[in-house]
This record gives C-alpha cells, structure tokens and sequence, in this order.
C-alpha cells in the first residue's frame, strides 16, 4: 500500500500566475449554471410597467448578447396601459387621453409596438369633444412612432444584461464566488474534490 499527501490551498494562498489560470479557467462560472439573467430581467419588467404601462411574460423573452437581438414571443409582450404608454413616449396628456379613451390603441406585434388609430368615419357624435380633439391632433399630426421608442426601450435592456453579463464573469465575481464556495486547488489550480 502507498499514500501520498497534497498540499491543498484555498485560492488567496495560490501564486498569482497559478490564480490567473485558476480565474480565466472558471471565467464563466457565474453564467453557466443557473438563470444569471433573472434579476435584471423581472427589475426590466417591474420598471417597464411602472414607467410606461408594458407588462410581458418572462418566459416568452429571449436575446442574443453577441448579436445584439432582443425578442419577444408572440403574445408575451403586451400593453396594459395604453394612457401610460403614449404619455411616456410623448410628454403630451392629449396622445394620453386618446389611448385613456381607446380612440389610439398601441398593441405588439411580433416584438414591434405599433399603433392603430380609428378613422375619422369611426367616430360618429359630432359634438363630442374628443371627436373634434381627434380631427386636430390625430389627422393633423404624425402618429407618435411607438416602434422606434419600444426599440430604443428594448436597447437599454439589453445594456442591462451587458451590465451584468460582464460582473458576473469579471475577476471580481469569479474570485467572490469560488471563495464563497470554499473551494481548494492543487499547487496547479486545479480544482481538489475528495
């Protein structure tokens, strides 16, 4: 029978070379075990609703970091709150009540925000206010253009998951999780499990 005897370091007693090896080894710990982008992505969601009226289904998003692609599954992104919506995107209260008063209806789709506006043969009582609030601001002005705001939107999230991404994998993070988990490597870096 023969026994030998390693020598075991936590990570701080490593030399510098040895932690370099030991940190680019597992750069991507952070990121390829669990759902990294959970918390920015329901912070995303409770910011989208409260700010602009847009709720979706965490479950119907999905987006390429390296591509730059944000996407939302057909169905999964919706607007519940249209006045909300238009007055974000417009600092006007009047694009607001149109939304309030269902003569502008934004809706998705297929990852779009678009806008759909009723005619001026759907609006039948002359003497309605909104009616002729609708002939001035609707037919004399340019719709506000949702899509490319819901696009601008959509690249600040992504600069979010960017954010994140990047700490979860730099030297810092890597470092906090390995001490954290307590582990012990041979003088080489290598990872000691008994």
């Amino acid at each position: 029978m023969r026994q030998e005897t390693i020598n075991l370091y936590k990570f701080h007693e490593l030399p510098d070379e040895v932690k370099e090896k030991v940190i680019d080894k597992y750069r991507c710990l952070n990121v390829d075990y669990y759902s990294w982008w959970n918390g920015v992505v329901e912070a995303t969601r409770q910011e989208w609703l409260e700010k602009y009226g847009i709720d979706f289904d965490p479950e119907g998003l999905s987006f390429d970091l390296y591509h730059r692609e944000l996407r939302f599954s057909k169905g999964k992104i919706w607007v519940d709150d249209p006045s909300k919506l238009l007055y974000a995107v417009t600092q006007d209260e009047t694009w607001a009540r149109l939304a309030d008063k269902e003569i502008l209806v934004p809706y998705f789709s297929d990852s779009h925000l678009l806008i759909e506006d009723l005619r001026q043969d759907d609006l039948s009582d002359e003497d309605d206010p909104l009616v002729s609030l609708v002939k001035e601001r609707v037919y004399s002005e340019r719709l506000p253009d949702l899509d490319d705001w819901f696009k601008d939107l959509c690249r600040g999230f992504l600069k979010e998951l960017d954010k994140e991404y990047d700490y979860l994998t730099s030297d810092k993070a890597v470092i906090e999780t390995i001490e954290a988990n307590d582990w012990e490597f041979t003088i080489n870096g290598e990872l000691w499990s008994p």
